[in-house]
């Protein structure tokens, strides 16, 4: 076992002529001896024994009862060399103060820099160890050893380009570092300078000539780094943390009695209903209810009959309690699988996360320690602390331990979004890798994963199917639209369907004719007419008592239309789009909750509207075609209570391949029978078929931007840059301005003031350099908590007059004259600022 390995003591190998310091009044060594002994305890928290093996079977193969002592020996040593270059004297004299290195005459380009000093070492110290190999595995383990050793090189920044790191070796430079002063300088500050042999070098040019031998080794490669990295920064924090501030972190965020928050998970009324209905033998009505506690028995019995599977598919209607049925087959995993320790919820938008961190209160509410192991981490929600704030050691260490956690996922059950856990993965900054080792024996339950960007469906299936095997994770992808994406993956292994036979569900009445009439003739009405032609069946329904939703596809036209159907009917009408403010948004859905049975209402939308939001009583739409998986998405707001008839229209106003232009999807369309026939029969196989056709002849591409096995090969060169890009979830809209509106808003019957909270904001950047970071951290994530709800981002040169400016987010100050009930005003914008976005 790695942990079991026999530890090199820095002591024994730098010079004992001079006292060598980390930090203030702590040596190399003992900054070591804090680093491993975080290290261990993330090691033995995490159960990570089984993840290293699973790697060491990949990389290692057929060489692995040769290679398998060293490897751990060299991923040991990674965290215990990784701060010896600190020997150099620029660094002692230059960070430490250290007035007897004033004199040395070490620079040449070294600065006070350290890592690539330490990577060297590194290198030299146990390069002599691959000469005991035989030729087959010297070519492997000296990947591992570079690769390690580009590791320590990177620990204080990002990883970047594994294969430039290694041409600087072959060249001789890092940067602007001659790797001739380190074998120059570095031999007088060591205790024994024969490690240092310029021959061992020549290893770097034989790595870059070695070709890995397929996918599975190419991202085996990449989960080996980030993991070893992952785990290098957060050892290093903690130490550096217990050195500075005395604070030592306790746990790692890691579920440790699944029993407790089971057991009131099952006192649940839902539950316990459930869990009757199991006991009978006989079922003679047929509901929505029965079909919904069938399809939660189902999955867990598939599930339960498939344990040692890492990746499962919930395909289930819309309404049919997929939340619910996720929830129990996590803590069915965490139940029935010793190396399980972790749940992440994560959903595409942040308004599911809201909505679903709002039912884990609902039934963990009233438990302070269930409670206490749930955490939202998204870019809105501030970092969870527990003290007032005073300016006392209590809320110091608070802040701390806040900012730890947040920083390193430890949370035993965490809510998040698809672009945080993508950016864990892949993400290029130095943060974005930090939590990486918490994925490993973890749950995660993957909602509406086919709602990004198609093109890399492929990418994500096959790194979720081999990082599900490497880190042992246990994946679960749900939607009413899931398309097979193992017919993109070359892995023979297959994910389990949780439910034999969808259209026994899907089928069913009780799902399939909720929304019973699908009206196309709009769809032949010309552009320039629709809006009036809407009017006219919208008003024939509202004599009728009926309440409408309206969506289109872009933020003006939904605004657009909502000021013609406002002077056009005398009924309630409202507006929503993914622009208003999380306050705004709950107001105006709320107000539709509340709206009485019978009374007249029309919602116009965009499609923030289908994230999962729980509209009752809606049993009309109209919709503005674009995906059929998203017409779907419309349908499952339409008649949620399977009361009456529900009904929509779809109309073809904006141009879906104007919005949706890189999405294969927007190929098939409405516009033509055979996918109106899909929608209707709720068998969505012939379109994700033509869909995934298309992807499947893109990765195949002569082009190299596009062609799989060329990204692929990126992978296994490690080179992060291009990763990132590829795997990035959005792409970065260009010409963008975050401008920041001072008003004053209403929520709950207390008034925000935009303009003081911008005073606020101003005061803390100005004292940040006297704050503590952590503090500092938690303030402003607080603070931007609540600034979210005056940001706004707006298409726009930088030509409009503001108030001020901080960083990149525009300040103005009489932000009322830009709003009209609650809305931006369009006119204003074009006229005076640009084009919102």
């Amino acid at each position: 076992m790695l942990l079991n390995q026999e530890k090199v003591k820095i002591d024994d190998i730098v010079s004992h002529q001079y006292r060598f310091e980390a930090h203030e009044n702590e040596t190399i060594q003992e900054h070591t001896d804090k680093c491993v002994m975080f290290f261990e305890q993330i090691w033995k928290a995490k159960k990570l024994d089984s993840t290293l093996e699973m790697l060491e079977q990949v990389l290692l193969g057929e060489q692995m009862d040769e290679c398998r002592q060293l490897f751990e020996r060299l991923f040991l040593h990674t965290i215990i060399f990784h701060d010896i270059g600190k020997i150099n004297p620029r660094f002692q004299y230059l960070k430490m103060n250290r007035q007897e290195f004033a004199g040395a005459k070490w620079d040449n380009g070294l600065g006070s820099r350290h890592s690539f000093i330490s990577s060297v070492i590194y290198l030299q110290y146990f390069m002599p160890e691959l000469c005991e190999l035989s030729c087959e595995s010297v070519d492997i383990m000296a990947y591992i050893i570079f690769i390690n050793s580009y590791v320590i090189s990177r620990h204080h920044v990002s990883l970047d380009n594994f294969q430039e790191y290694l041409i600087d070796f072959k060249e001789g430079k890092q940067g602007d570092i001659d790797r001739k002063n380190i074998f120059q300088y570095v031999p007088q500050y060591l205790h024994s300078n024969e490690i240092f042999d310029q021959e061992w070098l020549k290893y770097a040019c034989n790595v870059l000539e070695i070709k890995l031998p397929n996918r599975e080794y190419e991202i085996a490669c990449y989960a080996y780094e980030r993991l070893l990295f992952s785990l290098l920064v957060a050892s290093d924090y903690y130490a550096t943390t217990y050195q500075k501030e005395n604070y030592c972190i306790e746990s790692y965020g890691t579920i440790t009695d699944i029993n407790i928050l089971y057991q009131i998970y099952s006192d649940t009324d839902v539950m316990k209903k459930i869990r009757d209905y199991q006991k009978t033998e006989e079922h003679t009505e047929q509901n929505i209810n029965s079909l919904r506690t069938e399809l939660f028995l189902e999955s867990e019995q598939t599930l339960l009959r498939h344990l040692d599977e890492n990746i499962y598919y919930l395909e289930a209607p819309t309404g049919s309690g997929k939340s619910n049925t996720a929830m129990n087959l996590s803590f069915q995993l965490i139940r029935n699988c010793d190396c399980l320790d972790k749940i992440m919820y994560i959903y595409p938008f942040n308004t599911l996360v809201e909505q679903n961190e709002s039912i884990l209160r609902k039934i963990f509410g009233e438990n302070p320690e269930a409670m206490e192991q749930i955490k939202v981490v998204n870019s809105i929600t501030p970092i969870y602390q527990t003290e007032v704030k005073e300016e006392n050691e209590k809320y110091v260490t608070a802040c701390q331990k806040a900012l730890l956690d947040r920083q390193f996922f430890n949370y035993p059950i965490a809510v998040s979004t698809h672009v945080t856990l993508f950016r864990t993965m892949f993400g290029d900054n130095r943060e974005d890798a930090f939590s990486f080792h918490q994925l490993a024996n973890s749950v995660i339950v993957l909602d509406e994963i086919q709602s990004y960007r198609n093109e890399i469906w492929t990418e994500i299936i096959v790194f979720l199917k081999m990082f599900a095997k490497l880190l042992h994770m246990k994946v679960i992808i749900m939607s009413a639209t899931l398309p097979d994406l193992d017919i993109l993956s070359e892995e023979e292994v297959q994910a389990v369907r949780l439910i034999a036979d969808r259209n026994r569900y899907f089928q069913n009445d009780c799902f399939k004719k909720r929304v019973s009439r699908l009206e196309y003739s709009l769809l032949d009405i010309d552009r320039d007419d629709l809006f009036a032609e809407i009017i006219v069946l919208i008003k024939k329904h509202i004599l009728q008592k009926q309440k409408i939703l309206v969506e289109f596809i872009t933020k003006k036209s939904a605004l657009d239309f909502y000021e013609c159907i406002r002077e056009a009917l005398d009924c309630e009408t409202l507006c929503i789009t993914g622009d208003d403010n999380s306050i705004e948004r709950k107001r105006i859905l709320q107000q539709v909750e509340d709206s009485p049975g019978g009374t007249p209402l029309v919602l116009v939308a965009t499609q923030v509207i289908e994230a999962g939001v729980d509209l009752k009583n809606i049993n009309l739409g109209f919709k503005d075609i674009s995906m059929i998986d998203l017409e779907e998405q419309f349908l499952g707001r339409i008649n949620r209570s399977n009361t009456g008839i529900g009904m929509v229209y779809f109309f073809n106003y904006d141009k879906a391949g104007n919005v949706y232009m890189k999405d294969n999807r927007k190929d098939f369309t409405l516009l033509q029978p055979e996918m109106r026939q899909v929608l209707e029969s709720k068998d969505f196989s012939p379109f994700y078929e033509k869909v995934l056709g298309v992807i499947k002849r893109q990765n195949q591409s002569v082009s190299e931007k596009d062609n799989i096995d060329v990204f692929f090969e990126h992978v296994g060169k490690l080179n992060q840059k291009e990763i990132a890009k590829r795997m990035w979830l959005i792409e970065e809209d260009k010409g963008v301005c975050n401008i920041y509106f001072g008003r004053v808003i209403e929520s709950d019957g207390r008034k925000i003031d935009g303009r003081k909270l911008w005073e606020e904001y101003e005061q803390l950047i100005k004292n940040s350099q006297n704050m503590k970071y952590s503090v500092f951290k938690v303030e402003l994530s607080i603070l931007m908590s609540e600034m979210n709800n005056f940001i706004y981002r707006i298409r726009v040169k930088p030509t409009f007059p503001y108030n001020d400016m901080i960083g990149e987010l525009y300040y103005i100050d009489n932000g009322e004259d830009y709003f009209e009930n609650e809305k931006i005003n369009i006119n204003k914008l074009q006229d005076g600022i640009g084009e919102f976005i």
